[in-house]
């Protein structure tokens, strides 16, 4: 139904779920100040577990540098964790938490 999974834990003692909302809806994004490419990639990423440098090119038409600029600032925004070092096999994973509201 488009909602995050729940979190199962299990103890000797108890047992809990925990269900939580999605942090990253279209109108939490763009509160955030997000553009809309920047929108299209954070959705891409729940869509499809992770981005690369070449999927945000490909989304949104941009140059390699640029969107470079755009995934550092996603990362900055503690939205994206960067996996991988430098070129291909680098990628952008979709944090869990919740992302401030205030851009740094």
């Amino acid at each position: 139904m488009g909602s995050p999974n729940p979190i199962f834990l299990l103890t000797l003692d108890w047992f809990s779920v925990t269900f939580t909302k999605d942090n990253y809806t279209e109108g939490r994004l763009i509160a955030l100040g997000l553009s809309e490419r920047q929108v299209k990639a954070v959705r891409y990423a729940k869509e499809h577990g992770a981005i690369t440098n070449k999927q945000y090119r490909e989304l949104t038409g941009m140059s390699p540098r640029a969107a470079l600029r755009e995934l550092t600032d996603l990362c900055l925004r503690e939205i994206f964790l960067k996996q991988g070092t430098t070129g291909r096999n680098t990628v952008y994973v979709l944090i869990k938490n919740n992302p401030p509201i205030n851009p740094p």
